[in-house]
């Protein structure tokens, strides 16, 4: 129906790589069981493993299993172990079983079940020709639990001797032209394949290492990364499934720092970003959106610079850094400014963003022009606010 946004692709998409599974192709098809069972047909002669997302439920509409019986002309049976775990998770939820539920519990001779920790319907594993099938539930809950704890330990346990390891190298501060400069060199002469990848925060550098053993890829990725430090080092981040979250996280808890949030324009979505991960309630003291200039005022923020600067400007941004690093008692005081749009303020365009920074080391600004798409403006001005408050706390 055009209703749902495919997110369960993007993430397979990214997480395959990561186990040297090259990604050749992604199709997308309705609820139609023919035109299901011809994708499907197309992909187990191209592939040696498939992976299907959806079409697990009690529904009629839900075809996933039904194509695949059609494909190898297997009859479906109802596995008694999957409808006991089934009714267990109905009972525990004080939930009815319907019968249209049993259907869930089906499987096929080729078939063995992927139990779903956090669902009711149960995944396939189907191998045909010595070829993997992999079906997995279309809830992205689901699936990504069902990914990390059922169907990746399978995968890296039955292709161990053959994946390509994989490194991504998290970068901030380089375009891709320049970045290119300083390490193309570098890491061709390991004659390893690489690429870059353009992120909302900065460039992803990923290396792709053939190796008999993890063992022996991180010892040859370790050799990498120490010839890299030397010409990227001060723009690296991150590695792998990094967030900036939990490495600016991880930082404030190692060096005891604590911070303070007065945020304008982002509308809170700093001071969430800041208490994503768990623990963030030993570096994040509080919080406060201080979208009227009279609230900033009420918050320690000077009048006279109000009056004189406007409420978007560097001298206001300082200050609001400077008084909720006062009032709360922080080590560090964060706050942004701006005009998200789609209207002018203070005669300063839409994606005009201050991002201030007060600390023992000072008080400091950062001024941003960012594209003119109030939630971008939003979304970039918190994420350049993350990226200037974990250099700080790295350096």
């Amino acid at each position: 129906m055009g209703e749902l946004v495919d997110t369960n692709s993007n993430y397979i998409a990214k997480e395959l790589p990561r186990i040297g599974i090259t990604l050749v192709r992604i199709s997308q098809v309705g609820d139609n069981q023919e035109e299901l069972v011809s994708v499907l047909k197309e992909a187990v002669n191209r592939s040696d493993i498939i992976i299907t997302t959806g079409g697990l439920g009690p529904t009629d509409d839900d075809i996933t299993r039904e194509s695949i019986s059609q494909l190898l002309n297997e009859s479906m049976y109802i596995d008694q172990e999957s409808l006991e775990d089934m009714r267990k998770i109905f009972i525990r939820r004080g939930i009815n079983m319907s019968d249209t539920n049993i259907k869930q519990a089906n499987l096929i001779p080729s078939a063995c079940g992927i139990k779903n920790e956090v669902g009711t319907a149960p995944g396939w594993w189907v191998n045909i020709d010595n070829k993997n099938l992999i079906v997995m539930p279309g809830p992205p809950r689901e699936m990504h639990r069902m990914w990390q704890h059922e169907v990746l330990p399978s995968l890296l346990e039955r292709y161990n001797n053959s994946l390509i390891y994989t490194r991504n190298i998290r970068t901030y501060g380089l375009g891709e032209s320049l970045l290119n400069e300083k390490i193309s060199g570098i890491i061709d002469s390991f004659g390893f394949e690489w690429g870059m990848y353009a992120q909302p925060l900065g460039v992803d550098v990923r290396i792709r290492v053939p190796a008999e053993s993890e063992q022996q890829a991180k010892s040859s990725l370790d050799k990498l990364e120490v010839a890299l430090d030397g010409s990227i080092g001060d723009f690296i981040w991150g590695f792998d499934q990094d967030t900036v979250e939990s490495v600016l996280a991880s930082n404030l808890l190692n060096n005891n720092l604590t911070v303070a949030v007065m945020e304008s324009c982002t509308g809170g979505l700093l001071s969430n970003a800041l208490t994503q991960p768990p623990g963030s309630s030993g570096y994040f003291k509080g919080g406060m959106v201080a979208y009227s200039g009279v609230l900033k005022q009420t918050f320690g923020v000077d009048s006279n610079l109000i009056h004189k600067f406007g409420t978007v400007s560097p001298e206001v941004a300082a200050d609001m850094a400077r008084s909720v690093r006062d009032l709360v008692g922080s080590d560090i005081g964060i706050s942004t400014t701006g005009v998200a749009g789609p209207s002018t303020i203070e005669d300063k365009p839409v994606g005009k963003v201050y991002i201030g920074i007060s600390s023992t080391d000072g008080t400091h600004v950062k001024e941003l022009n960012l594209p003119q798409e109030r939630l971008l403006v939003k979304q970039r001005a918190t994420n350049e606010a993350l990226m200037t408050l974990l250099k700080l706390v790295a350096n």
